[in-house]
Formats: structure tokens, sequence, C-alpha cells
């Protein structure tokens, strides 16, 4: 009896942890070899989202900084850390991703990651200009075009700090107030006459060029 309620027992497979069967290579009926997977079993409640960045934003991250994860098939993102910021960079990376830092993010809920948003290092009431108005001279440095008190375009030398997907921060070398050419300023010679017009958004709602 005893040696039955043993066969009884192996034929009852317990996994040691809680998840979802992700993976069952073997079916009903079917003998399995000595040290062969019957089921895989996946932990979902803490999962890891995995994302490359550019070297220059990652070093203005830190461990605990939140983020977002958006699922497909999801309303609401799913609230997550960052918990590694590797420290070399991924020599498996695409050529244009050749300067990108691995991220891991350990997501609250057990969902699979779709897009990741990083809440990186905030500056309150920061000076902005659209990163299309910066232009970069052969040395290095960086400049915005202005439109003088003259009418006419001055190259000023700036100071950039943090970025964002449309904006960059300037730290030194401009105004409030300052009117700062944000399109076409490389094809803008120092001292060229400009006209300042109205905005685009100005002129659609019946203002004039």
């Amino acid at each position: 009896m005893k040696g039955a309620e043993a066969q009884v027992n192996y034929s009852e497979i317990r996994s040691p942890i809680d998840g979802v069967v992700t993976d069952r290579p073997l079916f009903a009926g079917e003998t399995a070899a000595t040290g062969a997977p019957l089921v895989t079993v996946m932990d979902t409640s803490s999962l890891l989202a995995k994302t490359h960045i550019a070297q220059s934003l990652a070093q203005q991250m830190k461990v605990g900084d939140g983020a977002n994860v958006s699922v497909p098939g999801v309303a609401d993102p799913v609230p997550a850390t960052v918990s590694l910021i590797s420290p070399a960079l991924d020599p498996a990376a695409r050529p244009s991703r050749s300067g990108s830092n691995r991220q891991q993010i350990r997501c609250a809920q057990g969902r699979h990651p779709g897009q990741v948003s990083i809440t990186g290092r905030t500056v309150e009431k920061a000076l902005k200009v659209p990163a299309a108005a910066v232009v970069a001279a052969e040395d290095g440095t960086k400049a915005v075009m202005v439109v003088g008190d003259d009418g006419a375009a001055h190259r000023k030398p700036v100071t950039l700090g943090i970025t964002d997907a449309d904006d960059v921060q300037i730290t030194s070398g401009l105004a409030p107030g300052d009117i700062v050419i944000t399109g076409g300023a490389y094809g803008l010679d120092e001292g060229t006459k400009v006209k300042v017009g109205p905005a685009a958004d100005d002129s659609k709602a019946g203002g004039t060029d």
C-alpha cells in the first residue's frame, strides 16, 4: 500500500512558486526522459523590462527613479522603478544605438511590458528652446541664433542642460525675452536681416505674415 501511495504521489507535480505555465513540452501519455523538463512555470508577480537609451541620458538617471510601462491592451500604464543602470554599453546594439545603456526596470505588476517611459532629472522653471534651434560649431560649442534690436540674426553661445524629446534646457547664454530663431538657423549668417512674423498657430487663427 505504501508503495502504491508513493507512486500516486510521484504522479502529482507541484511547483515551488506561484505563477503561470508558459511551456509544456510533453503531453499526456508521453514518457519523460531523465532530466527533461515537464513544464515551465513563470513567476509574473515581478517582471524586468529592459530598454536601450542614449548614454548621455543614462548619465542623468539613478537607481530608484520612477518609470511607467505601457502594456499593449492595458489602458493604464504600469508603475515601475529603475532597479539597475548598466555600467557598460551594449555591443549588440544597432550602430545608431552604439552609445546606449541597458536599463532594467522592475515592474510593480506582472504584465508584459511594451513601451517604457522613465522620469529622469527634473528642473523647475527651466529656460528651454526647441532642440532644432541649437546650432553646433565645428569645435563642439553650441549656440542659438537670436533676433537683435537691429532686426538682424546674431549668434549667441549657450550652455545646454537636460533635454527631452523636443526641447533642451539653456543654463546660460540666454535671457527671458530673447527672440530665438527656432527653424532654419543653420542657414543664417551673422548679421542677416530677418523679419519677425506671427507664430504658425496665430496665422492659422487669422493672423497675417
